[in-house]
């Protein structure tokens, strides 16, 4: 079944490819699926040359992950020829691979039919926090519909994924399902209320599961060069791959100024060498990593010295005890009966 949005998809024309820029109209309406409804689709966002490059580039990322991973293992780990950050999850795997030619061109970090449509709903001073890739292998479950982030606290979203197509990405090897049209602008009160969270990816979630049947889905097809930009509150799951080739689209991350995203490490994706390699474009998305006048960056470095700490022999005991404890204690009082 096709997607029965796809009148709403954007084909990008022979003259918007040309001067690299949607058309006005197509900007506008862009930006107000993707504000109203979710997601939208940009088809032909990417030159076709440039994706055989980065398929043929991931293509061999992708062997050397899998011959230097730890089938034991379901932790990062790093690949050992081209030093990729990995982890696999129930033939799920994310590859976070180091931002070197052809991965670090601008059509895939700062895409010039996408970056105006995150600028109007960002604000110019976005950042990007990861580029990895959604690699859906065969034996992968069908998710819970889950969300990408918190619930959001006011009107405005705090990011956007964008995921391009490197491959056919179709209805035949795991799309993407998603549940458009406002899951993304739900508040989170009377959610927490009832217990029910919308954060459970690989794990049975039947209560949200038994929820979003009371609303329609669709699976999102795409094709080797299209964009999907979503936004990351959007109810959404991974559907089964049954091909033996994995299925694989690049999944990056980008978040408004003002907000810390906490997941994900950016330096898997840039050290201080890559940086000076991208173009003002790309240094502008990651710049936050190495300037210490930003708060992003001290929030950064904060977060990953907690999180090394964490891993330490003796004293990552008691921390991991003291974080299990503080979560027991916001629980318990998020879900304490309500007397009203």
């Amino acid at each position: 079944m096709e997607d029965p949005h796809i009148s709403d998809n954007i084909t990008i024309s022979e003259e918007e490819l040309g001067s690299a820029t949607l058309s006005t109209t197509n900007q506008k309406l862009a930006t107000m699926l993707l504000h109203a409804r979710g997601y939208v689709v940009l088809r032909n966002a990417v030159p076709k040359d440039l994706i055989q490059k980065i398929r043929t580039e991931f293509t061999d990322i992708y062997q050397d992950c899998e011959e230097s991973r730890d089938t034991k293992s379901t932790a990062a780990q790093t690949s050992r020829r081209k030093k990729a950050t990995f982890w696999e999850k129930k033939a799920r795997m994310r590859i976070c691979p180091r931002l070197e030619a052809p991965l670090n061109d601008s059509s895939i970090l700062a895409n010039p039919f996408v970056t105006p449509i995150l600028s109007e709903l960002l604000g110019q001073r976005f950042y990007c926090r990861y580029v990895s890739s959604d690699t859906c292998k065969n034996g992968s479950i069908l998710q819970a519909p889950h969300r990408d982030i918190e619930f959001y606290r006011t009107r405005k979203s705090y990011g956007y994924i964008v995921n391009v197509a490197i491959m056919d990405c179709g209805l035949h090897n795991g799309p993407i399902e998603v549940w458009p049209g406002g899951s993304h602008l739900w508040k989170g009160d009377l959610f927490k209320k009832y217990r029910m969270e919308p954060n459970v990816q690989d794990g049975a979630n039947p209560l949200i599961e038994n929820f979003a049947k009371n609303f329609v889905s669709t699976k999102v097809a795409l094709t080797a060069g299209d964009i999907l930009i979503r936004d990351p509150g959007m109810w959404h799951r991974g559907t089964p791959n049954p091909c033996d080739e994995p299925r694989t689209m690049l999944t990056i991350g980008y978040y408004r100024r003002g907000y810390f995203y906490p997941y994900n490490d950016p330096y898997c994706n840039v050290d201080k060498a890559i940086f000076e390699t991208l173009d003002p474009c790309g240094q502008k998305l990651f710049e936050y990593c190495f300037r210490p006048t930003s708060v992003l960056y001290w929030r950064l470095q904060t977060q990953l010295a907690f999180t090394a700490l964490e891993q330490w022999p003796i004293l990552g005991a008691p921390l991991r005890w003291c974080v299990r404890m503080i979560w027991r204690v916001r629980l318990s009082r998020l879900f304490a009966p309500s007397h009203v």
